[in-house]
């Protein structure tokens, strides 16, 4: 039998200062990003990170589109998706916030999922900003 510490889903926020996270401070959040960019060169990580960025705001409007129909298994997939591409690139705040939302979704609790989707928007925008100054300060 479940708990319900089980059956709730985490619920989702912003997180440190202007939506990053506070290993950002440190340089951890980007970790991920950083790795990629050795391995495969200025070039090679910003078409890489272009067709992140395009791909997720795509998937963001699409959900959003989902959540206003109520739609929980398109809510869930895409979530899903999001939050594959997003560990992909090591964007890990907004990884664990479509994780929730997926979760959620799979629940089949559709209260807060638009407040949450506009946070996962959120969370993607600030990420990506400073993913992508990040890229630019280390160019050479």
């Amino acid at each position: 039998r479940a708990s319900e510490a089980e059956k709730s889903p985490p619920q989702l926020e912003v997180v440190g200062r202007g939506g990053i996270a506070e290993e950002d401070a440190t340089g951890q959040e980007f970790e991920r990003l950083e790795e990629l960019q050795a391995v495969l060169g200025p070039e090679e990580i910003s078409s890489l990170m272009a067709l992140y960025f395009e791909d997720t705001r795509d998937l963001l409007q699409k959900l959003q589109e989902a959540v206003e129909a109520d739609d929980m298994e398109q809510i869930g997939q895409r979530a899903h998706r999001i939050k594959g591409a997003s560990a992909n690139v090591g964007a890990e705040p907004v990884r664990e916030l479509a994780e929730a939302m997926e979760a959620q979704a799979k629940s089949g609790q559709v209260d807060g999922l638009a407040q949450q989707a506009e946070v996962l928007l959120q969370q993607f925008e600030a990420w990506s900003r400073a993913a992508q100054e990040r890229l630019d300060s280390s160019r050479p």
